[in-house]
This record gives C-alpha cells, structure tokens and sequence, in this order.
C-alpha cells in the first residue's frame, strides 16, 4: 500500500519534472519575440516602427558635420532648443532622408519657432557662422561647400495654411526637440512609399496661387517631383496641365521669366524640371521654351553662389571674433 503509494507520487514528480524541463527547453531554444518596452510606449502613441526606424537614421544623419564648421547640424539645434525653442526638419531634406539611408541632399530646411533676429543672436552669441541676405526669409548656417542648413520662421512653414504648402511628400515635419514626426503631416509618409504627388488643400485652384501671388512656382515644383519619378493622380494630373497650358497664354513673357527664375535658383534640379515639363507640355514645347534657357540658368546658378559669398563674408565681418574657415579665406 505504502509502495503504490510511493510511486504514485514519483510519477507524478518526474512527470511535473518532465514538464518544466521541456517547457525550459522551449524557452531556451526560441528567441524572444517581445517588442522592446520603448517601442510598445511609442506605438501606443501613434508612432509605429517604421517612424521609430526613420527617426534613427535622421538622428545618425544630423551628427554630420556642418560644412565649414568643426560642430554638427545637432550641435546646432541643440543650441536653439537649449534656448526654449522648437525645431522642425521639413522640405526636401527630410524627404530624401526618408527614401534613402544615404541620400544626396542639396540643403537641409529646418524651421523654428523663435525670430530670425532671436536665431541671430543665438548663432552670434555661440560663434556659428550663418548668413542672412537682407530682404530674405531665410538664414543660411555654414558654407556652400556642402550641404549647408536653410533656415525659415515657423510662421512661413508649420504654421502656413493648406492653401500655401507643398505637396504632401514635401510638407513632412520631423521634430527635432522629440525625434518625431508631426502627426498632420504623417500622410507625407505614405504619400512617399507610394511615390505619389497630392495636396492636401480642399480647393486646387486658390492651392496653385496660395503664398506665391501670380507665380506658377508650384507648376514648375510639379514638373520637378514629375522629373524625380513621383506621378500624380489623375485628377491632379488633369489641373495642372490645364493650368500650365492656360499660365502660359495669359501672360508668356511672365511665365518665361518666371522658370528663369526657378531653374537658376536650382540649377541643380534642371534635368528633373525639364523631364517633367516635358511630360506635361510635350518635347516640342519644352524644346522652344524650356532649354532655351540652359545657358542663363547656368549664369544665374554662379551669380547666386557670388552673391551668397560676398554676403557671408559681410556676415563673417559683422560677427566680428568668428573665426573664418580657410574655404573663405580668399574672399574676405
């Protein structure tokens, strides 16, 4: 009795035994699969894996140096936001970081929620070199050997009205401050997988005008992200080449002296420009007005650099004990 009772109980230990050795053995053998404590924190708030992954590699990109300078774009930012200040990456900086884990970017746009002249003085006060051309929204921080930091007010930017923003893919606020995208603007995300142009304005009409007075600046935006490989809705498709065609018989004298104006501001971006603009105006039509204007773009790309050289060196002087960088060396 006493030992069928005895081998009751063996059993059932060496069968509880078994057990949790198996199951230890389970555990041993698969990884663990849990998601990290942060990033459940993150999701829960909005911000999937996919911003978190983008985040990183923003974040890696902005301990580049900044060109001209022994400090990084985030030493830089630091500074700004030490001060109590918002930061923002945005435009198409921020969109190439997106798409590319090693992109070649012309700028890198940022917007802050201080003044340009609060901005000055943070950059004077901390011996940054910048550059602001007077009568221009924007400040330039280091040199034009590399890719320098644009800066622009938030006012003109975060806080514009659909009517006067870019297409989603360009409209895409990172914040710098919480290594976060701005949720209005999360649709840019996905607008940029899909490689898609949209606006998000209700009214395209008073959207291809808003900010830019009677300039078709967004028209020739368009023909940019068209020549960059981005395509648009049908819809959006139709607009814009009703409204290029009708900008150009309203006034073609206007509207030719407008793409100058563009394309020798980003003289860079011609070969994208003039595919677009082939795509919605057709060969012949770029052929006669579009690259006829090579050879002046091309003039006015290098009287642009001159004149953000002889107004960095007038900074370079203003700002007193800033020590110049050789690259200016030749033209104070």
């Amino acid at each position: 009795m006493i030992s069928n009772y005895f081998h009751s109980r063996l059993w059932v230990l060496s069968s509880f035994t078994l057990a949790c050795l198996l199951a230890f053995s389970s555990f041993v053998s698969i990884p663990y699969q849990a998601e990290h404590p942060l990033q459940v924190s993150l999701e829960h708030d909005g911000v999937t894996t996919e911003e978190i992954l983008l985040a990183q590699r923003i974040e890696g990109y902005l301990y580049t140096r900044v060109p001209g300078m022994n400090i990084t774009y985030r030493d830089v930012f630091n500074l700004v936001m030490n001060e109590g200040y918002n930061v923002w990456l945005t435009g198409g900086a921020i969109r190439d970081l997106i798409l590319s884990d090693n992109p070649q970017l012309n700028d890198l746009d940022f917007s802050f929620d201080c003044t340009i002249e609060q901005l000055e003085e943070i950059l004077t006060r901390n011996e940054v070199l910048y550059t602001k051309i007077p009568n221009y929204l924007v400040i330039n921080i280091g040199t034009r050997e590399g890719v320098a930091m644009e800066g622009i007010e938030s006012a003109y930017a975060i806080h514009a009205r659909d009517e006067e923003r870019e297409f989603t893919v360009n409209n895409i606020y990172y914040h710098v401050n919480t290594a976060t995208f701005e949720p209005e603007f999360k649709k840019g995300i996905q607008d940029l997988n899909d490689r898609k142009l949209a606006v998000k304005a209700k009214n395209l009409s008073e959207w291809l005008y808003g900010g830019q007075s009677e300039r078709p600046i967004k028209i020739f935006r368009y023909w940019k992200m068209l020549g960059k490989g981005f395509s648009a809705s049908p819809e959006l498709e139709r607009f814009m080449a009703y409204e290029c065609v009708k900008a150009f018989k309203k006034d073609p004298e206007a509207f030719r002296h407008h793409l100058l104006q563009y394309i020798g501001s980003h003289f860079s971006s011609f070969d994208q420009v003039r595919r677009g603009c082939m795509r919605t105006m057709g060969s012949r039509w770029t052929r006669e007005n579009f690259e006829v204007f090579y050879e002046q773009a091309r003039k006015m790309d290098i009287e642009v650099d001159a004149i953000w050289e002889e107004s960095s060196s007038r900074s370079l002087q203003a700002q007193g004990d800033i020590q110049v960088p050789e690259a200016f060396g030749e033209t104070l």
